[in-house]
């Protein structure tokens, strides 16, 4: 295995740090592997812990001009990849690859948002792949994205260090065509319900996995963002409300 790593590399990166009142703890190493019968390869970059508001990572180009991709042995290629970290706490992320001359196996980490104050135990989590069939290399009209998560998925967001699964996201399948594209999309719940963690948080993060076929393309974003129990919340939201009044009258 071949890791990269780029801890001094933060403004190539794009690195944005914004101040805010609440203050998150973002443990940045994050991590993208191609594995084939090639061999396996990892590109990390470890920019260790930070702490602010919000945090804004991006390297390459995700909109499809793909000068400058990192290319693994075997010729897989990550053309672009985005994560922005906010202490609210939310993990989004964006990413762009191409599949090597062999079916290739992409595994995408985010970096891990730790949050002080109450722990969250609601949340919802949204993931989309767009995947897009060679026309010219490999077999055109034989284009699949094979979720590699349980239960076929692609997606998984992850809370507690990645100890704790919250949902499973986004079922692949077949392109049809020569060329032709397809979009595979999920959500944990109909927007904009949260639902239960299935445990108490303190962190979040989230993790891509899937194969695909030689020489075909899949684009991906995601949001996984998590919230105290509304019960929690109408209580703050109450006693504020008795604060207030407390003032008035004295």
């Amino acid at each position: 295995m071949r890791v990269r790593s780029a801890t001094l590399l933060a403004a190539a990166a794009g690195l944005v740090l914004a101040a805010g009142s609440a203050q998150a703890s973002f443990r940045v190493l994050i991590e993208v592997t191609a594995a084939s019968d090639q061999g396996t390869y990892t590109e990390s970059w470890d920019l260790g812990e930070i702490t602010a508001h919000q945090y804004d990572w991006h390297w390459g180009n995700a909109s499809g001009d793909y000068d400058g991709a990192i290319t693994f042995p075997g010729g897989a290629k990550l053309n672009g990849l985005s994560f922005d970290l906010y202490s609210d706490p939310v993990v989004s992320s964006t990413f762009n690859v191409t599949s090597g001359v062999v079916n290739t196996t992409f595994t995408i980490n985010s970096a891990i948002v730790n949050f002080p104050g109450d722990p969250s135990d609601f949340g919802r989590a949204s993931a989309f792949v767009g995947v897009t069939d060679s026309a010219t290399f490999g077999t055109p009209g034989n284009c699949i994205l094979a979720g590699l998560q349980p239960s076929s998925k692609a997606f998984q967001a992850r809370f507690n260090a990645s100890n704790d699964t919250f949902v499973n996201l986004v079922t692949g399948g077949p392109v049809v065509g020569s060329g032709a594209s397809r979009s595979f999309t999920e959500d944990s719940a109909l927007f904009p319900l949260y639902i239960p963690l299935g445990g108490i948080a303190t962190s979040i993060n989230s993790q891509f996995k899937f194969s695909l076929t030689p020489f075909d393309r899949a684009a991906g974003t995601s949001t996984f963002e998590v919230i105290p129990a509304p019960g929690a919340m109408g209580l703050l939201a109450l006693g504020g409300l008795v604060a207030g009044r407390r003032r008035r009258q004295a």
